[in-house]
C-alpha cells in the first residue's frame, strides 16, 4: 500500500512539473524572442499549462486507420516514460523499487522509446510522418550508441549498475570534476534523444511540418507532448544522477536545454550525424580507455 501511495505522489508529480515545464519555457522563450509569453490565463500566465491541456482534452481527435493501435502505443509511451521513476533515488536512500539492474532498465526503456517514433510516423499516411519516423530512427540510434559508451565510463567510475549507488559514491566528490567534457557531449546527445530543437530531425518544423506526430491531435497529441517533457525532466534528473549535481543540477540540465533551443538554429541532419561519428565518438572512447588505464594503474599499486 506505501509503495501504491508513495507510486501516485510521484506520477501526480511528475504531471505538475511537466505543466511548470512548459510555461517556463514558453516564458523564457518569450523573453529571449523579446516578447511577452503567456499572461493572460492565470496569474502571470501560470494558468496556460492548465487551459492547454484542457484544450487538447476537449479537441476532436482525428480518426485514421488502426486508431486502436495508435492510441495503444501512446498510452504505452507515457507509461514506460512515467514507470521509470519508481527505481529512481529522489534523495539519498529514497527509492520505491530497489534493484540491482535498475541502470539496464532505464536502458532498456529509452532503447524501446524508439519504437513509438517509428511506428508513430509510419502508422500515418502522410509523407512528412514517415520521413519524420525514419529520421528519428537514425538520429536515436546514433545516440544509443554514445550513451551507451557514456554509461559504460561512469560504470567503471561508480563501479555499481545500481542507480542508488551512484548517490553514494559521489558523497565526497563530484564526478562533473573529471568528467566535465563528458557533460558537453552528453547534452548535445541528449537533445537527439529528446527530439529536441536544434537537433529535432523527426520533427523538423521548416521541413516536416510536425514529423512523425503530424497526424495525431487532441488528448492522443497530448500523449506524445507528456511523454516528451516528462523524458525531459527524467533525462535532467539522470544527468544530475551521473555527475552528482542533486536537484539543483537537474535544474540547470533543463535550464540549458531550453536555452539552447532558444539560441540555436537547426542542425543539418547529415552534418550532425558525421559530427557525433567523427567527432563525439572519438572523444567519448578516448575518455574511457583514459579512465580504464588509470582505474588499472591504481589498483596495480595497491
Amino acid at each position: 500500500m506505501t509503495h501504491l501511495i508513495s507510486s501516485v505522489i510521484i506520477i501526480i508529480s511528475v504531471l505538475i512539473n511537466i505543466m511548470v515545464l512548459t510555461i517556463g519555457e514558453r516564458k523564457m522563450m518569450g523573453s529571449v524572442q523579446r516578447r511577452i509569453g503567456p499572461s493572460i490565463v492565470g496569474y502571470f500566465g501560470l494558468g496556460q499549462g492548465l487551459a492547454d491541456g484542457m484544450k487538447l482534452y476537449i479537441k476532436t481527435g482525428i480518426e485514421r486507420r488502426n486508431e486502436y493501435f495508435r492510441r495503444e502505443l501512446i498510452i504505452l509511451i507515457m507509461m514506460l516514460s512515467l514507470s521509470c521513476w519508481f527505481i529512481l533515488p529522489i534523495c539519498y536512500g529514497s527509492v520505491i523499487i530497489i534493484s540491482e539492474w535498475s541502470l539496464w532498465y532505464i536502458l532498456i526503456i529509452s532503447g524501446i522509446g524508439i519504437f513509438g517514433v517509428l511506428i508513430g510516423g509510419n502508422m500515418g499516411e502522410s509523407v512528412y510522418g514517415k520521413m519524420g519516423g525514419i529520421r528519428g530512427i537514425i538520429q536515436i540510434i546514433s545516440n544509443e550508441v554514445y550513451i551507451g559508451m557514456i554509461w559504460m565510463i561512469i560504470i567503471l567510475i561508480c563501479g555499481s549498475i545500481n542507480l542508488c549507488c551512484f548517490n553514494a559514491y559521489q558523497i565526497g566528490h563530484k564526478n562533473i570534476e573529471i568528467l566535465w567534457l563528458i557533460f558537453i557531449v552528453i547534452m548535445i546527445n541528449i537533445l537527439g534523444e529528446l527530439q529536441r530543437a536544434p537537433i529535432d530531425f523527426s520533427e523538423g518544423e521548416s521541413e516536416l511540418i510536425s514529423g512523425y506526430n503530424i497526424e495525431f491531435g487532441g488528448i492522443w497529441f497530448g500523449g506524445y507532448f507528456i511523454g516528451e517533457y516528462s523524458n525531459i525532466i527524467l533525462e535532467s534528473y539522470i544527468i544530475s544522477l551521473m555527475l552528482g549535481g542533486g536537484l539543483k543540477g537537474a535544474l540547470f540540465v533543463m535550464f540549458i536545454i531550453i536555452w539552447i533551443r532558444c539560441i540555436f538554429p537547426r542542425i543539418r541532419m547529415d552534418k550532425m550525424i558525421k559530427i557525433g561519428w567523427t567527432k563525439i565518438l572519438p572523444i567519448i572512447i578516448g575518455y574511457y580507455l583514459i579512465i580504464l588505464l588509470t582505474i588499472k594503474l591504481i589498483d596495480g599499486f595497491r
